[in-house]
């Protein structure tokens, strides 16, 4: 044989191959290879097994025309179901196995069940067809850079280099490795144990995946056409790729991201925490406990903390959309510190708080329903301000320009700061006695504040417009509280080399 094949095979499997006929003299159902020899198979063969020996590894090929684990006839001919014509299957649970430090090289051929690689052997498929799956297991590694298979299973401490060629499912356990840089597979079923899964731009992943346990995702690009989930304690670094659906972080899961476009939603719930440095996403949603902190990247479609979760945004921009860019709803969080859009709508109900400490809007919007807000910091042209239902809304500080101050059904909205004027007159601190009117002031920060009020009056359905002295901090206080908030405010976390 020439050496062609030889240099095409990738890293260790590189070798120059001396090719020995090694046709098994009879059609029994498992030939076994031992001899230490090189060899190649290209016509029919019943199961084979490859061993060492006391002489050395085997090292073979299955080349074109190759059909191992098939029935065969006693002259070693195909044996052909008489209805359809096809060649029948030995019904063994393996065409070809793989031990000790042997190596094999698919290149063309077909088996009619799978391939099974254990122990410190090599098995590598460059093209043909693998009738079931192929199995690998101890120190075992499999490179498949084209071909087909059913399944890739694989666990104890196997490692699989995939670039090219399919396959149906993909299953890890123990501490695996799957390094996929090209080609296809309908789904990641279960990455399980300490596995470890590296996705490159090549990599195609058309159904579902799931890491569960102590799994790890790590990605410079590749494309999951569907749904990508993260349970248990599972962990993932991206720096590149595409999620057609949503991106599903729970359990304790930690997530963090580099880049990657995640076209649907990122859903955080459980007590997992998810952390964003760049990137596109639809929207942002955290539940339960969990918490998203956002710095950098765009959101299309607004971001939500629901129920008891929390999303922190401190950077990146959120897009305009047809409704509020910031929700909390039913006891869930969102602080936002920075973001360079210019308008903002957020609203806060049943129970969730929205919390503004910065930015500088030419349009900010607060709802606040059966909630709470908090305005400290944040700069707007205009602000339109609606509590009902018994909200709080608190602003205390910022360089407000234009307000429109609205509590309705017993709501309290509360502005902290020095000095307040209605009608010209200086107003006392405590509830203003107006129904309605102009307000003009300065905030605890100093920041200077104008615009208008109305409030419900009435027995059961009084509304409040409150104002608490809070005097302009003095510098050595402002020191003392900038110190306090950067302690209490979420870390920018660095970034991580993925681990090795």
């Amino acid at each position: 044989m020439s050496n062609t094949f030889a240099s095409s095979l990738p890293g260790a499997l590189r070798i120059l191959l001396v090719v020995l006929a090694a046709t098994p003299g009879a059609a029994l159902a498992t030939t076994i290879y031992d001899s230490g020899s090189l060899g190649m198979i290209t016509g029919p063969s019943d199961d084979i097994e490859v061993r060492d020996s006391a002489g050395g590894s085997p090292t073979f090929v299955i080349a074109d025309g190759a059909q191992i684990g098939f029935q065969l006839n006693p002259d070693n001919t195909l044996a052909l179901d008489p209805e359809t014509n096809e060649p029948i299957s030995s019904n063994t649970a393996q065409s070809i196995a793989v031990f000790d430090t042997s190596i094999v090289a698919m290149q063309g051929g077909e088996t009619a069940d799978s391939v099974v690689v254990s122990d410190e052997s090599r098995f590598a498929l460059i093209s043909g067809d693998i009738g079931d799956d192929i199995l690998a297991s101890d120190n075992a590694s499999v490179t498949i850079a084209g071909g087909a298979l059913d399944d890739l299973v694989a666990g104890g401490s196997a490692l699989v280099a995939m670039s090219g060629g399919s396959a149906d499912t993909v299953e890890l356990s123990g501490s695996a490795r799957f390094v996929f840089s090209g080609g296809r597979v309908d789904d990641i079923d279960t990455a399980g144990g300490s596995s470890r899964v590296f996705v490159g731009p090549g990599a195609l992943i058309d159904d579902d995946a799931f890491f569960v346990e102590s799994a790890r995702l790590e990605t410079t690009g590749g494309q999951f056409d569907d749904e990508l989930q993260f349970y248990d304690n599972t962990t993932a670094y991206f720096n590149g790729g595409n999620v057609g659906d949503d991106l599903v972080a729970a359990g304790s899961s930690v997530i963090e991201i580099h880049d990657l476009t995640v076209d649907d939603t990122i859903e955080a719930e459980g007590s997992s925490r998810t952390t964003i440095f760049g990137g596109q996403f639809g929207a942002i949603e955290a539940a339960e406990s969990a918490v998203v902190e956002f710095y950098g990247g765009t959101v299309l479609e607004g971001v939500a903390g629901l129920l008891g979760g929390k999303v922190v945004v401190d950077g990146g921009e959120l897009a305009p959309v047809d409704g509020p860019e910031v929700l909390a709803n039913l006891n869930g969080t969102v602080d936002v510190f920075d973001t360079p859009g210019t308008v903002l709508n957020a609203e806060a109900s049943s129970g969730g708080a929205v919390n503004v400490f910065g930015g500088d809007f030419e349009e900010l919007t607060v709802d606040a329903l059966a909630a709470g807000a908090v305005l400290d910091g944040a700069d707007a042209d205009e602000l339109a301000v609606f509590a009902e239902l018994g909200a709080t809304v608190e602003i205390r500080g910022g360089q407000i320009l234009d307000a429109d101050l609205e509590a309705r059904s017993g709501s309290t909205i509360t502005l902290f700061g020095t000095e307040f004027f209605a009608f010209g007159q200086l107003l006392d601190f405590g509830p203003v006695p107006f129904v309605a009117g102009d307000l003009v002031g300065t905030l605890a920060d100093g920041g200077s504040f104008s615009g208008v009020f109305r409030r419900d009056f009435g027995l059961g359905n009084a509304a409040q417009i409150v104002l608490v002295n809070l005097p302009e901090p003095t510098s050595a206080l402002m020191t003392l509280a900038a110190a306090l908030a950067a302690a209490l405010r979420p870390s920018r976390r660095g970034r991580t080399a993925p681990a090795v």
